[in-house]
């Protein structure tokens, strides 16, 4: 069973439960935005076209792997 408690850094976990907590400090206060793979969103294309309040955006990968948006 999954406790939903959260603990901080110096709290003992609960008897049979491991010490697995996640600090209080380090849990965003609101849910996170969605992650997205960039290899999802390329397909292993080298660069994507993206539309955005009818502006077209570029984003492509370069040979060192990092990823660059231009307009």
């Amino acid at each position: 069973m999954v406790s939903s408690t959260r603990m901080n850094a110096c709290s003992n976990p609960p008897a049979g439960q491991g010490a697995t907590a996640v600090p209080t400090a380090s849990l965003p206060s609101k849910p996170a935005a969605p992650i997205v793979s960039s290899h999802s969103l390329l397909a292993g294309r080298p660069e994507l076209l993206i539309e955005h309040e009818q502006q077209i955006y570029r984003l492509r990968q370069t040979a060192q792997g990092k990823l660059i948006l231009t307009k």
